[in-house]
C-alpha cells in the first residue's frame, strides 16, 4: 500500500477526556531518529516505525523526544486508509514507569519503617544496658562497716567483672547491629532517590489518535520541528603559491535533543524552517490590453492595483520589441525563498551528540581560481598585506563564516567571511609578508601660495 500524507492542521481535535472501551488502547515507543534536516536555527526531525493497530481507533504515543517540540509543526504519514482523528504534545514520563517507580517506592518505604523499628528496638535495649552498668559501677563500692571473707570479695568481684563485660560486649554487638541497620536504610533512601528521578526525567512525548480500518501492521512516519538544533558555516582555506583557493566547507552543529544522531541522514539547509509550510509572498502580475496607435495593440503590465484603474507605471509604457521581453517579471530585491536554499550534505553520515556540544562537520571541498596581490598603505603602515581574491566564486554556494586561513604550509589566523556584492571581486586575506615593506617619500614640493589684492592664494 502506498504511503499518503497527513498534515496536522491547527484545527484538528484532541483527545476527548472519556473514551470508550476500544479506544483505550494505548500504544507506547521509542523510535530512533530517522532524518534530521538542520537550519540555522531549528530543525526538522523525522522519525519511522511500524505499528499494529489495536482496534479501529488506538492511540500511539511516540516517546523520547526533545522538550522543544513546536506542536503546530507535527506532520505524520500514513498508510493508505489510516486516518490522523487527533494529535497533541506534552511532556511527561509513561505511565508504566510511574507505576513502577510507585510500587517499589511503596516496598521500599515498608522495608525501611520494619529496619526503623528494628533500630528503635536495639536502641532501647542498649539503653538497659547503659542503665545496669550505671547502677553497678554505683554500687561496686563496700561500706567499711561490712565484713567479708576473702572467697565472697572474690566471688563479688568475679560477678562485677563478668558482668561489666559481658554488658559492654552486649553494648558493642548492639552499636555495631544499629549501624548495619541504618546503611541498609540509607541504601534504600539512595535507591529510591534514583527510582524517583526517572519521574523527573521527563521527555517529550507526540500522543497521536489513529483510526484503521483494519489490524493489520502499517509503517508510519512522524516528524517535527524543533529550536533545539543549529548549524553555522565555517571554512578551512589552503592558498596556493599559483593564487588558486581550496575551500573545505564545514559545518558547526549543536543539538540538545538528547538523542544522539549517528548514522542518519543530515541535511543543512540555509533559511528559516517554517517557511517551508508556505509558498513565497508574491506580486499578482495582470496583463492588459491598451491601444496605443489606430490599428495597433501593445500590451503593458504591472502589479494589480489595491482599486480599479490602471496602473501608474503603464502611463509612460512603450511597445516592448516582442511578446517574449514583455513577460519578462521586473527586477526585484533579492529575497531569499523556499527554492533559493541551500542545501549541504556532508560526505560522511555524523556522529552528532544530543548534550548540545558543538560538533564540526565535513561537507565538501572545492577549488576556485584566484591570484596573488598586494595591499599597501604606507601612509598608515609600512607592511604588506598579502591577499587572494577570485572572480569566480558565485556558483561556489558561500555563505558567510568563519574561516580560517592556511597558506605557505603555515596557519595564519581567522576573519569572518563576508560575500561581496555578485559581480564584485572575493578577497581572502593572508596576513602580512615580513618579506615586503613599503614606505613613501615627498618627491617635490608642489605647493605654491600667493598675495593678489589682499587674497591669499595656495595650492
Amino acid at each position: 500500500m502506498l504511503p499518503i500524507r497527513t498534515l496536522l492542521a491547527l484545527g484538528l481535535p484532541l483527545f476527548a477526556q472519556h473514551a470508550s472501551a476500544q479506544d483505550r488502547a494505548v500504544q507506547f515507543a521509542d523510535w530512533p531518529n530517522a532524518s534530521a534536516v538542520v537550519f540555522a536555527q531549528g530543525a526538522w526531525v523525522e522519525h519511522r516505525g511500524a505499528i499494529t493497530p489495536e482496534g479501529n481507533t488506538f492511540e500511539f504515543v511516540l516517546d523520547g523526544l526533545t522538550q522543544q517540540v513546536d506542536p503546530h509543526s507535527i506532520q505524520t504519514e500514513l498508510p493508505e486508509g489510516w486516518r490522523l482523528v487527533g494529535a497533541q504534545f506534552s511532556v511527561g514520563v509513561r505511565p508504566e514507569v510511574e507505576a513502577e517507580v510507585a510500587a517499589f517506592s511503596a516496598d521500599v518505604a515498608s522495608e525501611i519503617a520494619d529496619l526503623q523499628a528494628t533500630i528503635n528496638m536495639r536502641q532501647a535495649l542498649q539503653a538497659v544496658y547503659v542503665e545496669e552498668l550505671a547502677m553497678l559501677q554505683s554500687n561496686r563500692q563496700l561500706s567499711h562497716h561490712e565484713t567479708l571473707l576473702v572467697e565472697d570479695l572474690q566471688e563479688a568481684a568475679d560477678f562485677w567483672r563478668n558482668r561489666i563485660k559481658e554488658l559492654k560486649y552486649k553494648q558493642l554487638e548492639l552499636t555495631e547491629e544499629v549501624l548495619s541497620l541504618e546503611q541498609q536504610v540509607d541504601d534504600l533512601q539512595a535507591e529510591l532517590r534514583t527510582a524517583h528521578a526517572r519521574l523527573s526525567a521527563v521527555s517529550g512525548q507526540i500522543r497521536l489518535r489513529l483510526f484503521a480500518p483494519s489490524t493489520s501492521p502499517g509503517a508510519i512516519t512522524v516528524r517535527y520541528l524543533t529550536q533545539a538544533a543549529q548549524w553555522r558555516p565555517e571554512y578551512d582555506v589552503a592558498i596556493a603559491a599559483d593564487g588558486s583557493i581550496v575551500f573545505n566547507r564545514f559545518a558547526a552543529v549543536t543539538q540538545a535533543t538528547g538523542s544522539t544522531w549517528e548514522g542518519i541522514p543530515i541535511e543543512f539547509v540555509v533559511g528559516n524552517p517554517m517557511n517551508s509550510l508556505a509558498p513565497p509572498p508574491f506580486e499578482r502580475w495582470v496583463l492588459r490590453e491598451r491601444q496605443q496607435v489606430v490599428g495597433a495593440t501593445s500590451w503593458g503590465y504591472g502589479a494589480a492595483p489595491e482599486r480599479g484603474g490602471v496602473p501608474a507605471e503603464m502611463d509612460d509604457f512603450e511597445a516592448p520589441l516582442s511578446w517574449e521581453a514583455e513577460l519578462q517579471p521586473r527586477p526585484a530585491a533579492p529575497e531569499v525563498f523556499s527554492s533559493d536554499r541551500y542545501r549541504f550534505e556532508p560526505a560522511l553520515p555524523p556522529v552528532i551528540a544530543g548534550t548540545g556540544r558543538s560538533e564540526r562537520v565535513h561537507i565538501e571541498a572545492f577549488e576556485l581560481q584566484g591570484e596573488l596581490s598586494y595591499l599597501l598603505i604606507p601612509y598608515a603602515s609600512d607592511e604588506a598585506y598579502q591577499l587572494a581574491t577570485s572572480d569566480r566564486w558565485a556558483a561556489s554556494r558561500l555563505l558567510p563564516g568563519r574561516v580560517q586561513v592556511e597558506a605557505g604550509g603555515a596557519y595564519r589566523g581567522w576573519f569572518d567571511l563576508v560575500l561581496p556584492a555578485p559581480g564584485d571581486t572575493l578577497v581572502i586575506p593572508i596576513g602580512q609578508d615580513p618579506q615586503v615593506r613599503s614606505r613613501r617619500e615627498r618627491q617635490a614640493d608642489r605647493c605654491t601660495s600667493s598675495a593678489f589684492g589682499g587674497k591669499q592664494k595656495s595650492e
